[in-house]
C-alpha cells in the first residue's frame, strides 16, 4: 500500500523553488521580505515615505561599458554616499530596494525614510549624491503622490511571477529583465535580526 501524500504544495512555495537562485523574477519569499521590512519601518516610526528611482546609466556611478554584474558595486557606493549625507543630520538610513532591467534599462527603485523637515534638502541633494549626469537620472516622488493612489511597494514588486501577484492581489506582474546579483533587499535595521530584537 502506497504512502498517502499530503496536500499538493503550490510550486511557488516549494522549498526547492525558494532556495534556487532566480535571475528573472522576484520570488515569493523576497516579496514577503520587502513587505515585512516596510511594515517594520512603519512600526518603528520610520515610515518609508519617499520613492526614488535611479537610472544607473545616466549617473557617474556608471561607465560606458555597463554590466549588470557591476550593479552591486554601484549600489554600495550610493548607499555609502546617502548614508554620509543622512549622518550629517544625525539620521540613520532605512530603505528597501528592487533592481530592474527591462529591455536593458538598468534602474533601481527605492523606498526610504526621509523626515518631512529635510525633504526639500534631500530633493535638492539627491542628484549630487547619485552623481546624476542628466535630469532624467533620478526621479524623486512622495510615496503617496496626490491623485495617485497606487501602492508604491506593490509597483516595486511587479517583477514577481504571475501566481504570486494574483495571490497577493497585485494589479499586475511584468517581466523586469534579468538581474544576476541580488534582486532586492533592505537595510539591516529592517531585517529579520532587527525584528527579533524588537519583539
Amino acid at each position: 500500500m502506497g504512502r498517502k501524500r499530503g496536500p499538493k504544495t503550490l510550486w511557488m512555495w516549494k522549498s526547492s523553488y525558494q532556495r534556487r537562485r532566480c535571475t528573472k523574477r522576484l520570488k515569493p519569499a523576497q516579496v514577503n521580505g520587502l513587505q515585512e521590512a516596510d511594515a517594520f519601518a512603519r512600526r518603528l516610526g520610520y515610515h518609508l515615505n519617499t520613492f526614488v528611482t535611479i537610472s544607473w546609466g545616466l549617473t557617474s556611478l556608471d561607465d560606458h561599458d555597463f554590466e549588470v554584474e557591476k550593479l552591486k558595486k554601484r549600489l554600495l557606493e550610493f548607499r555609502r554616499r546617502i548614508g554620509k549625507w543622512l549622518k550629517a543630520y544625525k539620521l540613520e538610513l532605512y530603505w528597501v530596494y528592487v533592481h530592474e532591467n527591462p529591455s536593458g534599462n538598468v534602474h533601481t527603485h527605492f523606498l526610504l525614510h526621509i523626515p518631512p523637515t529635510i525633504a526639500s534638502q534631500f530633493a535638492a541633494a539627491i542628484d549630487f549624491i547619485a552623481g546624476a549626469r542628466s535630469v532624467a537620472a533620478v526621479d524623486v516622488q512622495p510615496r503617496n503622490k496626490p491623485g495617485n493612489f497606487q501602492n508604491r511597494l506593490t509597483y516595486m514588486c511587479k517583477g514577481t511571477d504571475p501566481v504570486t501577484a494574483r495571490r497577493l492581489r497585485f494589479n499586475f506582474s511584468a517581466d523586469q529583465g534579468e538581474i544576476t546579483c541580488k534582486r532586492c533587499g533592505w537595510t539591516e535595521n529592517l531585517g529579520q535580526r532587527a525584528r527579533k530584537i524588537v519583539k
